[in-house]
């Protein structure tokens, strides 16, 4: 003990002890920035990194952003695209919260500002046939959950044009998974007849997600939606004598997180209209995709050679062309890109696959290490009031606040 406390006395010894309190204040101070002392701050491969808050307190889809036409869509049957299909999201919700709000983004349909259905003078829509909006409880987060806890009606409920119509929610016993935090799933519905187009966007308190298709035959959809006069005055800002300056380039950013390192990424678009004319830059017969899907819908054609999209990609009116013609990056976790140049054309679906394994005919055949982590698909070109699928069994999140990894069934 001598030794001991003699040591310590010494320059030696205090210069040791200090450098050693020293790295210890360091892995305090960088486990603090970087959340590993956090519940789930180690979560391995299987988990996500806990994610910092977003500057509103909302997550958003596709945007929390008002005026930037990108949206979530419901359409009818008689439109030359997928119509007659739902959209289905998650809302996770921590065990803290005793209650949470949904904000629906014009969710009515043909509503002017003084909420008379009058639609050329509202909108993003071109249909008066409303939405209807179902939030079952889903505690294992998995589809199976059938208890309503609230349904509320685009128009019966006067959802205002062009702005957000907010819903509190109170926790719900049913809602709740074995490890004590809340699981929801919003379904949004509408009328198959007709040619609707009723755009809207989703914001939550809680954490709100999409994806996971096969769990519900659901695929995301998407739309630059520019309905009528009125929202060309929000597109433009300076005017459509400016074209140059708009709030919507065509250029998207969509994140979905792989879990677990993988031999094989896998997504399908559908209906990009990717074909600007028959023998201009048009749709080609995707090597790997044959007929189509199980889970397509009875609209869908089999895959091939479409030509020129309808309508066409680069629109002809010049208010809703967006150059070049239609594309989308993936991007993986490490900063590599994987580019799908002829995505699909009217009415069908194709699948894009990167993969380390040649045997599966893949578009993209790579070295590179997949997942885990965040994927980002970059659309580049996406004309207004043009419409996209994207079928994949990922989840799809607001990439500023996350899946809601600390906050799992």
């Amino acid at each position: 003990m001598s030794k001991l406390t003699k040591w310590l006395k010494s320059k030696t010894g205090r210069i040791t002890i200090g450098g050693v309190i020293l790295v210890l204040i360091i892995i305090a101070v960088l486990g603090t920035v970087f959340g590993w002392w956090r519940p789930g701050g180690f979560t391995g491969t299987a988990g996500l990194p806990t994610p910092p808050p977003t500057p509103s307190g909302y997550t958003c889809l596709p945007t929390c952003i008002e005026n930037d036409a990108k949206f979530l869509f419901m359409a009818g049957l008689s439109w030359s695209t997928f119509g007659g299909t739902k959209q289905a999201f998650w809302i996770a919700v921590p065990s803290s919260y005793a209650s949470f709000e949904i904000g629906i983004f014009d969710g009515d349909s043909g509503k002017d500002n003084a909420g008379a259905v009058n639609q050329t003078q509202g909108n993003w829509d071109d249909s008066a046939k409303e939405t209807t909006y179902t939030l079952y409880a889903d505690p294992l987060k998995d589809g199976t959950g059938t208890t309503v806890v609230g349904t509320w009606l685009g128009n019966t409920d006067s959802m205002p044009n062009n702005a957000w119509y907010n819903i509190t929610v109170n926790v719900s016993p049913d809602a709740q998974a074995p490890s004590g935090n809340y699981f929801y799933r919003l379904e949004a519905t509408g009328p198959t007849e007709l040619f609707q187009n009723n755009a809207f966007k989703l914001r939550s308190t809680g954490f709100l997600s999409a994806g996971r298709s096969s769990l519900l035959n659901t695929s995301y959809q998407i739309i630059g939606m520019a309905a009528q006069n009125s929202d060309l005055t929000v597109v433009y800002p300076e005017g459509t004598s400016n074209l140059g300056f708009t709030t919507y380039t065509g250029d998207w950013q969509i994140y979905f997180y792989v879990p677990d390192t993988t031999a094989t990424i896998d997504l399908w678009d559908g209906d990009f209209d990717h074909g600007t004319k028959a023998k201009v830059d048009p749709d080609t017969d995707d090597p790997n995709t044959t007929g189509k899907p199980v889970w397509a819908g009875s609209s869908t054609v089999d895959e091939g050679a479409r030509g020129a999209g309808s309508p066409p990609d680069d629109n002809t009116s010049v208010y809703l062309k967006r150059t070049p013609a239609v594309y989308y990056e993936l991007i993986d976790p490490n900063g590599n890109v994987y580019v799908n140049k002829n995505p699909s054309g009217t009415d069908e679906f194709e699948n894009f696959t990167i993969s380390n394994d040649s045997s599966i005919n893949p578009d993209v055949l790579t070295t590179n290490i997949l997942g885990p982590g965040w994927y980002t698909i970059h659309l580049v070109g996406f004309d207004l009031k043009n419409t996209a699928w994207l079928h994949m069994d990922y989840e799809i999140c607001d990439k500023d606040a996350g899946c809601g990894p600390s906050v799992q069934p």
